[in-house]
């Protein structure tokens, strides 16, 4: 059996929200002020009525020294 992975890519316009291998995608503004409490009240909302597994976060950051 595969495992439903629901994946959040936090970006700097939008945050986008879908679950591994299938075709459901939904997303909600993101910007510099979304914060960690809005990011988890708005995700939890809209996923609300998805089953999945495991959760894999991807967000934007500087890569220092390599």
């Amino acid at each position: 059996m595969r495992k439903k992975i629901l994946v959040v890519d936090i970006g700097g316009s939008n945050v986008k929200l879908l679950i591994s291998q299938q075709i459901k995608r939904r997303k909600f503004p993101s910007g510099a002020e979304l914060r960690p409490r809005q990011l988890v009240s708005e995700t939890k909302n809209l996923v609300s009525d998805w089953r999945h597994d495991a959760i894999a976060i991807g967000f934007p950051a500087p890569v220092i020294a390599g």
